[in-house]
């Protein structure tokens, strides 16, 4: 570590406690966060990221929403009907309004969620739909959206019916992808969620009140939001900038009141250990995996033993202890095991033995030799983890396969869309739960036409056991067939698992009342300051 980051880091974790908070006068109820990138989108239907996410989550308010309790917290539905057979739920919604006075109705939620599921919209997370009868096949252009299972009997009433039982649909309803859109608005106006203005509409706690683009985006308490006596922040102010150093000075001089995950891209991982030490850090559980996804449709990244190979070569424990340092889990599988209550691993970590072997089958199998063998790109969003894993992660595999992998590291919104393109060989993601399920994980890669699929990878075989899963009546026969399918995920390595993550961070000290989810999303719904 260079000698004037020791000194640094060393000034801001002695001085750090009592600057963090030093610019905030008493009654204040003013939150600065840093989400470290701009949001490719702000409207619902189209966003698929962390930064987009995050901002949406305090804007809109679906049917339910997350929280610390056992169930999702009631959101605009009031009250839920069930039926005995589990296929039709009728939800009453209560009285509440947009943000520009305009009652949110069922035709509000009927239309967004027919809106993602129209073949040609760009919806990067339309599966999540498809446990409403037909929706699957919407999406697909087989049937009109308008079988899709929606009804609207009245304007407060909305009736849903699915494919099939499905015991986790209510968990489902808190992400993002079953929020509501204005509908009198998206139909006036096309591109209304581009700018803060009289066309950005929103029904959550918060209001966007300006959005300076690639610099800072501003929100406001809604005075209009049904529940607004339990929101008691004025506003949230949120910078986009991605050196993690300079957002801990930013921290350190109480410019901000967060800093590390999962709002922001994470800690100087320089300066981990002495804020460990130093007992500045907390870290959450996350139900989120680290990933190296990997295109299964390009050569010679389309070889399964190749996969195989590239994964178990690599050491996790020596990333997670002396890279990530966030007291993470080396990871063999995609869902978290307390998820899926597994105990075991399906490979072995660093089996320089084994991964030797596979690459010697995959250079057979492919017909050429080791000095034929093409250099690979690994491609990762800038973040100075994120490149100290992958130049590990390089070094690995040429000791250990002699192969050469070039590293690019891109801005964020090209990095997407070089994602979404399948333009990559190797690319960094990390994957976390849209609901509190382990299909939330699964789900994804059940079919290679779903866009988030950025695998290109498919088995019958295992949509065949995701089906079985979502037939099972019993919570321990779903869960021994979520195994199974995860264990044929894994034998086909679509990705890479390398470690399941946490959120470390450090926040303003009379921050309370947030909840963050086990998918990592931050509610500051209740959140407050005390004087």
């Amino acid at each position: 570590m260079p000698r004037y980051l020791c000194l640094l880091f060393s000034i801001l974790l002695l001085t750090g406690c009592e600057n963090a908070d030093r610019s905030r006068q008493p009654g204040d109820q003013a939150l600065a966060l840093n989400i470290y990138t701009e949001p490719p989108t702000l409207d619902p239907g189209e966003a698929v990221d962390v930064p987009s996410l995050s901002v949406l989550q305090m804007l809109f308010e679906g049917l339910l929403r997350a929280g610390p309790g056992e169930h999702p917290e009631p959101g605009v539905a009031e009250r839920i009907d069930i039926s005995d057979d589990g296929y039709i739920y009728t939800f009453h919604l209560r009285e509440s309004v947009w943000s520009d006075g305009t009652p949110v109705t069922s035709y509000d939620f009927a239309y967004a969620w027919r809106r993602v599921l129209t073949p040609e919209f760009p919806m990067g997370h339309a599966q999540l739909h498809y446990v409403i009868k037909n929706a699957e096949a919407a999406k697909k252009g087989e049937v009109p959206v308008s079988d899709v299972g929606i009804a609207t009997p009245d304007s407060r009433t909305l009736v849903v019916e699915l494919e099939r039982p499905t015991p986790h649909f209510l968990e489902m309803l808190v992400s993002w992808s079953y929020l509501p859109v204005p509908k009198h608005i998206v139909e006036a106006n096309e591109h209304w969620a581009r700018e803060a203005g009289p066309s950005y509409v929103s029904n959550g706690p918060f209001n966007l009140h300006s959005w300076k683009h690639h610099n800072e985006i501003k929100l406001k308490k809604n005075p209009s939001y049904w529940d607004a006596d339990a929101v008691h922040l004025d506003s949230i102010t949120m910078t986009m900038i991605e050196d993690v150093t300079t957002e801990l000075s930013l921290f350190e001089d109480g410019d901000i009141d967060w800093t590390g995950k999962p709002l922001s891209i994470g800690l100087p991982t320089d300066a981990l250990k002495m804020l460990k030490d130093n007992d500045r850090i907390s870290t959450a559980p996350l139900a989120a995996t680290y990933l190296y996804v990997l295109n299964t449709t390009k050569y010679p990244v389309s070889n399964n033993k190749l996969r195989q190979a590239l994964a178990y070569a690599i050491d996790r424990r020596s990333i997670v202890d002396s890279i990530a340092q966030g007291d993470e889990e080396p990871a063999s599988g995609i869902v978290p095991p307390s998820m899926s209550q597994r105990s075991y691993a399906y490979f072995k970590d660093h089996d320089v033995a084994k991964a030797q072997q596979l690459f010697a089958e995959a250079l057979e199998e492919l017909s050429i030799t080791i000095d034929e063998f093409p250099p690979l790109t690994l491609i990762y969003n800038t973040s100075e983890s994120h490149h100290k894993i992958a130049q590990a992660v390089q070094q690995e595999w040429n000791e250990i396969l002699g192969i050469k992998v070039q590293l690019q590291n891109m801005e964020w919104k090209a990095y997407v869309d070089r994602l979404m393109r399948k333009d990559y060989d190797i690319a960094r993601i990390s994957n976390a739960a849209l609901y509190n399920a382990p299909m939330a994980f699964l789900e994804t890669y059940k079919s290679a036409d779903i866009p988030s699929n950025i695998t290109g990878w498919e088995s019958n075989a295992f949509a065949e056991l995701l089906n079985e899963a979502m037939d099972s009546t019993e919570p321990q026969d779903r869960l021994a067939h979520l195994r199974e399918a995860e264990e044929l995920l894994i034998r086909g390595m679509p990705f890479i698992p390398m470690f399941h993550m946490t959120s470390p961070h450090i926040r303003n000290p009379k921050l309370n009342g947030i909840y963050i989810s086990p998918g990592g999303y931050v509610d500051f719904k209740r959140a407050y300051f005390e004087d």
